[in-house]
């Protein structure tokens, strides 16, 4: 079988390439105060990854340029934490990615290393334990208190998405499913309700819709063909040929034998399907 890439990688990638999605999580996830002191204009991503390769399989970022209200430039760093549990190395792995962006900067042609650009970092997580590591560096070190006053600051937010309540997830609906399913997803008994509102998000963005399906069906493998069109009839009517056509793609490049050829397309979910059988509660 083939080895899939990875898939909540690109699913974030997907989520924040459209600067009005990654307006909202700004506007959900800094502080309010924080919030108000930003232009109102889009951010600006950034191209490049500032993570270390060796941790691509539990880490997806992504930078955003912005402006403050008094002209000034800034950064907001978001920062996918993957891991199923949590990492006491991310402060210094996080202080070092801040670093590379503003040497980054520092190289720019305008680039001036003595006015350094602030930068808000987010570290988005959702493995299954609390996260119990020191959200900034200053808080790791081994001093009196007196020695670390000196030391400055850096300081960072995490936002546990699995200990979030759902109604708080955002505002902006393709925002809400990408982190409702990667709140949910890890769960091996995902209840039906929860995944027909996760593939209800709007239309419009193809390359989403592709990566969300991509990372229900990895972390779902329980979801035959039978399953899969009940839960695209539910949540996409209308659109069951397509989103179909979209999984078994994916399940003939992962080389999993299914029964997709004795389905005929457009068929709705039945009273006798398993899947609902026991009403939308049912899980799978």
């Amino acid at each position: 079988m083939r080895t899939p890439a990875i898939p909540h990688d690109a699913l974030f990638k997907a989520l924040l390439d459209d600067p009005v999605r990654a307006a909202a999580v700004l506007r959900d996830y800094v502080p309010p105060e924080i919030a108000a002191m930003l232009e109102d204009s889009l951010p600006e991503p950034v191209d490049g990854s500032f993570a270390d390769e060796a941790l691509a399989s539990s880490q997806s970022d992504r930078l955003f340029r912005i402006r403050t209200r008094d002209g000034r430039a800034g950064f907001v760093y978001t920062l996918l934490e993957h891991k199923s549990a949590v990492d006491v190395a991310t402060p210094l792995q996080l202080g070092t990615y801040l670093l590379r962006i503003w040497r980054r900067y520092g190289a720019e042609p305008s680039g001036d290393l003595r006015r350094l650009p602030p930068i808000i970092p987010i570290v988005f997580y959702h493995g299954m334990q609390r996260w119990t590591v020191p959200t900034t560096i200053a808080d790791c070190i081994d001093a009196d208190e007196a020695l670390t006053d000196q030391i400055r600051d850096f300081r960072y937010m995490v936002h546990h998405l699995n200990q979030r309540p759902e109604e708080t997830l955002s505002g902006n609906r393709e925002v809400e499913a990408v982190f409702l399913a990667f709140k949910h997803l890890r769960d091996e008994n995902v209840p039906a309700e929860i995944l027909v509102r996760i593939m209800k998000l709007p239309g419009g963005d193809s390359q989403l819709l592709k990566q969300l399906i991509h990372y229900i069906l990895i972390n779902q493998p329980s979801i035959d063909s039978e399953k899969w069109r009940d839960l695209v009839a539910a949540a996409r009517p209308g659109e069951e040929d397509e989103v179909m056509s979209i999984a078994i793609r994916q399940w003939q490049e992962e080389g999993r034998p299914r029964d997709w050829q004795k389905e005929k397309p457009g068929v709705g979910p039945t009273a006798s399907s398993a899947f609902w059988r026991h009403g939308s509660g049912r899980r799978i």
